[in-house]
């Protein structure tokens, strides 16, 4: 089978419009519902016509697996689209010249339930070249999960990392903003009653990271005592995810401060100490812990932040040996209007998978001016 050429984008952007010259039609996909999910829940589009004549448009769609590797390539029938908006679903397609990687005919079949996994999935509206591509994700939805500190567990660092992992929807991913509670737990109490009343001691609003270093305005965690946590998820809108899937159980820690333990199996591979960095830089450390499987990035600018005011890079899966990971050095400068160089530390926390975390800092130097050998100029 011969398929059409169709012109597509090197890097794709959730939600983007291609705009060529001349173009007029355009359309919108509504998200499919949050069930397991099959081929017909992806037809739910608006077409839009503003002008005064009834154009002939069809639809080129393609699926790829997360790998990259194309599993499904389609086109539709020709609509003819009269003036104003028109609403599709999937009894309105007809899927033509087909061709489908073994194992992933769902994705022509209406009333089959597509294999999991994670796809892109783009729809191209054909002669206008309006692009829509999306992260599809098909799996069992799994509820907010809290990954550190695991559920009892005694932590000595005054200024602890908390780590989730975001609630799994069926359908179109979106990106979530998250806001963290925490509370002592009295005695008597349940985990859920402390988080209910009004001793929270830390609540931390809206960020797009699955991880959030204890701190800043955040009350003075006291030894010996427990405390409960949970995390919420939101939209982009600000409205609550499904209460199915969010906010997580809530999960509780005891505080006992200590010395930790001096060694380290964990240490930075790039950049390496007073190396200086400028731009989009790559991250990379290494690490010896049997079973690590999450490392989680910070950093603070010395000069430019209280002691022990990090702020999130990321968290970064394992990728064989190491952990890899992008960093914009430029946005952590730019505040206040400084755009100069500046001292930095950046500090990689290594979870294993029973949550044991191993801490590993380095500093740089942010932006080096030219011509500047010392000092970093932030007066």
């Amino acid at each position: 089978m011969e398929r059409p050429l169709v012109f597509r984008l090197a890097v794709l952007v959730l939600g983007l419009t291609v705009v060529s010259q001349g173009q007029t039609l355009s359309f919108d996909v509504r998200p499919p519902p949050p069930v397991q999910l099959k081929s017909s829940h992806l037809w739910n589009i608006t077409l839009q016509n503003p002008t005064l004549d009834t154009s002939s448009v069809y639809f080129h769609v393609e699926a790829y697996a997360v790998e990259g590797r194309a599993v499904f390539v389609a086109n539709t029938q020709d609509f003819a689209v009269a003036p104003g908006e028109q609403a599709l679903s999937a009894r309105d397609i007809r899927l033509t010249d087909i061709w489908c990687d073994t194992g992933f005919g769902a994705f022509a079949e209406p009333d089959a339930f597509l294999p999991e996994g994670d796809y892109t999935y783009n729809l191209t509206l054909v002669p206008e070249m309006t692009l829509r591509s999306f992260i599809l994700q098909v799996h069992a939805p799994a509820r907010l999960k809290l990954v550190w500190p695991k559920d009892g567990a005694e932590i000595r660092d005054s200024l602890p990392l908390f780590v989730w992992r975001p609630p799994l929807v069926p359908g179109f991913r979106v990106e979530y903003r998250y806001s963290v509670s925490v509370s002592e737990v009295k005695n008597g109490q349940s985990c859920s009653l402390a988080l209910s009343g009004d001793a929270c001691v830390a609540e931390y609003c809206r960020s797009s990271q699955t991880a959030w270093r204890y701190g800043g305005m955040a009350g003075r965690l006291e030894p010996g005592r427990t405390y409960a946590w949970r995390v919420q998820a939101w939209d982009t809108a600000g409205a609550p995810v499904d209460t199915s899937y969010s906010p997580s159980r809530a999960g509780s820690f005891v505080y006992r401060p200590g010395a930790s333990p001096a060694e380290s199996h964990s240490s930075f591979e790039v950049p390496r100490a007073g190396q200086s960095v400028s731009g989009r830089t790559f991250l990379r450390v290494k690490s010896g812990i049997p079973d690590a499987e999450l490392c989680v990035m910070e950093y603070s600018l010395g000069s430019d932040s209280a002691p022990g005011n990090w702020e999130m890079v990321g968290s970064f899966p394992r990728t064989q040996d190491c952990f890899v990971g992008r960093w914009s050095s430029d946005s952590a400068v730019k505040r206040e209007k400084r755009t100069f160089g500046c001292p930095c530390r950046l500090r990689a926390t290594v979870l294993d998978r029973q949550g044991q975390p191993d801490e590993s800092a380095v500093e740089t130097i942010v932006n080096r001016p030219p011509g500047r050998r010392r000092g970093c100029g932030c007066h």
